[in-house]
């Protein structure tokens, strides 16, 4: 939604699943560089290959919002 494109293109079903399992997705900073540097890194953040570097909770995401937002 941020870059009004899907982050890969592939011309079958096959194509698709490879892109998803192996390929890493272009910064959506790169495609729209509209948007804020936070919101790039919360987003490269979710979409991670590596389960074990993606946010484990929501509050994952929640701790990170407040410390942006609300830390002196």
């Amino acid at each position: 939604m941020l870059t009004r494109q899907l982050p890969f293109k592939a011309d079958d079903i096959m194509g698709w699943i490879y892109c998803h399992l192996s390929k890493i997705p272009t910064a959506v900073k790169k495609k729209n560089a509209e948007v804020p540097n936070f919101l790039n890194a919360i987003v490269l953040k979710l979409i991670e290959k590596i389960a074990e570097n993606r946010y484990q909770s929501s509050y994952g995401i929640i701790k990170e919002l407040n410390t942006l937002f609300f830390s002196e």
